[in-house]
């Protein structure tokens, strides 16, 4: 009787410290689709689709936001009014933690201010993928990152002088799939949560990203380079 107790406790205590769960027992935490989960800028369905395909997950814990929208417009209009067109602090928009409650999120997304070094640069790591979307744009299986230029009244920034806005996102752990067809998808990912930014920024054309983009990559092989630019 005693070692049928001992083991049942130690059943409920290994569910209990599991990383992640369906989210019906054992947390208080909500699953939901992409669409619910920061601050909705996944609700484009080819962002949703491409949220599933790097997390290879449909359902996520609800409450993921990190600084937010505003908070992350509000950390960047700051930093320029502060040090003008430099390299600023990284905002964390948003953190997605796919699957169930764990300690650490599986995607974040995150955008700063950049001094605009590398926008005409060919050079980047053979892993990434360069794509002609935004300023500059280069994605891999578990990395993106995406510069678009924001002429803003919030900003002071003008045509003449646009400021530079750099989104980043970074996966906890490699997916598994074809690495073109996921770079696509860490590509769109960004560029969703990027074409957010730019709008909340009140960016002139929304620093000249959509909310559906197509996806051509820039022709010619890249210069070996350092890993993430």
């Amino acid at each position: 009787m005693t070692s049928a107790i001992l083991v049942g406790a130690l059943g409920l205590s290994l569910v209990a410290c599991s990383g992640k769960g369906d989210g019906s027992k054992g947390s208080d935490e909500k699953l939901v689709g992409a669409d619910e989960i920061c601050e909705g800028v996944f609700t484009a369905p080819a962002a949703r689709q491409a949220l599933t395909k790097v997390t290879e997950s449909d359902r996520f814990v609800q409450n993921g936001v990190a600084n937010g929208l505003a908070k992350t417009v509000s950390n960047l209009v700051f930093d320029y009014e502060s040090s003008g067109p430099s390299k600023g602090r990284e905002s964390s928009l948003c953190l997605v933690y796919a699957g169930g409650p764990s300690d650490l999120d599986d995607l974040s997304l995150a955008f700063a201010l950049d001094d605009g070094e590398f926008l005409d640069s060919k050079d980047h790591a053979a892993k990434l993928t360069a794509y002609q979307l935004g300023r500059r744009a280069l994605a891999g299986k578990d990395y993106a990152s995406q510069y678009f230029l924001c002429t803003s009244p919030k900003l002071g920034s003008t045509a003449d002088d646009p400021a530079v806005v750099r989104g980043v996102l970074r996966v906890r752990s490699e997916p598994s799939g074809d690495a073109r067809e996921l770079s696509d998808a860490t590509m769109t990912v960004l560029n969703s949560a990027a074409f957010a930014v730019a709008k909340e920024l009140g960016c002139a054309g929304n620093g000249g990203l959509t909310a559906s983009p197509v996806l051509k990559p820039v022709p010619g092989k890249p210069t070996p380079s350092s890993p993430a630019q």
